[in-house]
């Protein structure tokens, strides 16, 4: 495992400069604009993440995680069959057309709205429900505070390699940014996420699954 300290030094010797001609910060930034890439692009499972909170009785506008990056499901505890009912996505028609809160339009959610970083439930909830949500979270920059990458071991070269090929065109060194970035992507080519691997033992071993719209990616 590659801590912190142990990747600037990695791409400070091999860009061949010092602390002097690249402070911390500088080193940080292109090692975080590596992760940033890698993160966007591929179906990392440490990006998954499940909440539960309890509704409050006539509020239906609930703030999204500060972590959040994008929803996978919502889904309500019915308190009648004690099992999880999915919350479905409702257009935005839907929004602007509920009703003031009264009594009538009043009950368990059936639908949600999303609302810039929060999500709006309806009908509005009349009691105390349990929801579980289920999220992509942002993976935490690198900083002194986090100097562990949230990534499996495997990925830490490769994000390594990503700041050290951009360490190079900030030199202007672009043969070498090349050669670097060759190396990443061989890298990737042979390197398979969590998730990927997952689904692979799934098929073969006659499990079917099913897939996520929009956290699929190709390596």
């Amino acid at each position: 495992m590659l801590a912190l300290q142990n990747m600037r030094d990695e791409l400070r010797r091999s860009l061949g400069v010092d602390l002097t001609d690249m402070p911390d910060p500088q080193a940080d930034e292109l090692l975080n604009r590596s992760l940033w890439e890698l993160t966007e692009k591929f179906p990392f499972r440490e990006k998954e993440f499940s909440v539960t909170f309890p509704t409050v009785v006539a509020v239906n506008k609930y703030t999204m995680p500060s972590n959040f990056e994008s929803l996978l499901d919502i889904c309500v505890l019915d308190p009648n069959t004690n099992e999880y009912a999915l919350i479905v996505r409702a257009t935005r028609v839907t929004y602007d057309n509920m009703q003031s809160v009264t009594p009538d339009n009043q009950a368990m959610p059936t639908e949600y709205v999303r609302d810039n970083d929060a999500i709006i439930l309806y009908p509005i909830p009349d009691l105390a429900y349990t929801i579980r949500m289920r999220y992509l979270k942002s993976i935490s920059d690198l900083t002194d505070l986090n100097s562990t990458l949230g990534l499996p071991r495997n990925w830490h070269e490769i994000v390594l390699l990503g700041g050290i090929w951009r360490g190079f065109i900030t030199l202007g060194d672009y043969e070498r940014a090349q050669a670097s970035k060759a190396h990443q992507v061989s890298l990737l080519q042979s390197t398979v996420p969590v998730e990927a691997k997952e689904e692979f033992d799934s098929h073969i071993s006659g499990v079917e699954v099913y897939g996520r719209d929009g956290i699929r990616g190709r390596l």
